[in-house]
């Protein structure tokens, strides 16, 4: 039997995805600075360049900010930098920070989710075993619970975030 029309788009589409996924950054045959030797140029003494703002927001949760000055610098495994992209040195390294982040965002995000939902069913669990037999009792555990209702709709939404584009590929 045939693909349809929808099934036979739904894998053209999927196909490009997949290209685009492993082709090169257009943008990289015209950067003629290295990415470290960007950072070392802009004006990052201004405290409130984004490079310092990046290293406020790391520290402050008891992280460290990626130094982005050593070209040559190799990761864990003793290999020099390479981004997803076709990016190599400082720019795969910066590319590289920003693809862990937000995974890691993401993830965080669902561990800190699932963890609010569960205890929001525990206190919703609470309720329903309460004696409700006194009316202010009654009155309070049903304003309660149409709170969090309302709580664990709000936490069932997803929401977007967005980024400046790092990767050109494509027409």
């Amino acid at each position: 039997m045939g693909m349809s029309d929808a099934e036979r788009k739904r894998k053209s589409r999927e196909r490009q995805r997949q290209a685009l996924k492993v082709a090169p950054d257009q943008a990289a045959a015209y950067l003629r600075r290295t990415f470290a030797r960007f950072l070392d140029e802009e004006d990052l003494n201004d405290p409130n360049s984004l490079y310092d703002l990046i290293g406020a927001e790391l520290t402050g949760v008891g992280m460290q900010p990626p130094n982005f000055a050593d070209e040559d610098e190799v990761d864990t495994l003793g290999e020099r930098y390479v981004g997803d992209h076709g990016s190599t040195g400082s720019t795969a390294k910066a590319e590289r920070a920003v693809h862990a982040l937000r995974v890691s965002a993401q993830l965080l995000s669902v561990l800190i989710n699932t963890y609010k939902i569960k205890e929001i069913d525990a206190r919703l669990a609470e309720i329903e075993r309460a004696d409700l037999s006194d009316p202010a009792t009654r009155k309070q555990a049903l304003a309660d619970v149409a709170r969090l209702s309302e709580l664990r709709r709000r936490l069932d939404k997803e929401v977007r975030h967005s980024f400046k584009e790092i990767a050109v590929k494509g027409e």
